[in-house]
């Protein structure tokens, strides 16, 4: 039988607070520590890592905790080894995220990883699988699955409060601008409508029925850099059992 996901080593966390470790300088980044300092009863920022230290720096002394202090992926290395850190959210571009989720968990570490947590199937069971073997927790950051209305809805699901569920239509989309500035527009980076925002009504969908057994996509794309084509509408049909 395979290992657990997750085996605690941790002080029980009434003695002390959680300790974050934050990889990565962006907005979300910042978002996310603005939610730590307003649960600041049980969590603290130990620490803030960033390719540039200005960046760390400066995150730090907005949020608190103490910044890295070398350039490049070296930082991320630092954040992994800290001794104060319990659990690193990473929250860089997902192209990267596979390096940084084996890092971090080869450290020690849980993690808890902004969606998508990988570019493809293939990384992701990699990434599981080094989480089972370290003994550590390892979370997709699916903000929308934590909602206590969509925790709800899925309770009535199964309790049949709704009758039959046979049919399940979404749509999620918000106008972008379609160029090589906008990351979220970046092949190299894992930009795509995809990735972005399509994993929100799938993941819905898999929530409420399960597995599909058959998948069709078609899309449009769009290439704003010379790294290739990035999807920028895509219409997926799933069929369950």
């Amino acid at each position: 039988s395979r290992p657990p996901l997750l085996r605690p080593s941790m002080e029980p966390l009434d003695k002390r607070k959680l300790r974050w470790g934050i990889l990565g300088t962006g907005r979300i980044a910042k978002d996310f520590c603005a939610a730590i300092v307003a649960a600041g009863d049980t969590n603290e920022i130990a620490m803030v890592a960033g390719r540039r230290p200005s960046a760390a720096k400066e995150m730090a002394e907005t949020y608190g905790g103490r910044p890295s202090t070398v350039e490049g992926g070296g930082a991320y290395e630092q954040l992994a080894r800290a001794d104060d850190v319990d659990v690193v959210y990473v929250a860089t571009v997902q192209v990267c995220h596979k390096e940084q989720l084996l890092l971090c968990l080869a450290a020690g570490k849980h993690v808890l990883c902004e969606k998508p947590m990988c570019m493809n199937a293939a990384e992701t069971r990699a990434v599981v699988a080094a989480a089972r073997v370290a003994g550590r927790l390892l979370v997709e950051g699916h903000w929308t699955q934590c909602w206590p209305a969509a925790r709800e809805a899925r309770t009535l699901i199964r309790n049949g409060a709704i009758g039959e569920l046979v049919a399940i239509a979404s749509d999620f989309s918000y106008p972008n601008k379609i160029d090589a500035s906008n990351t979220e527009c970046q092949n190299e980076v894992g930009g795509g409508a995809s990735l972005i925002l399509g994993v929100y009504p799938i993941c819905a969908a898999m929530r409420a029925l399960g597995k599909p057994e058959e998948v069709r996509a078609v899309g449009a794309r769009a290439m704003p850099t010379a790294s290739g084509y990035v999807d920028t509408a895509a219409a997926v049909t799933m069929r369950f059992a």
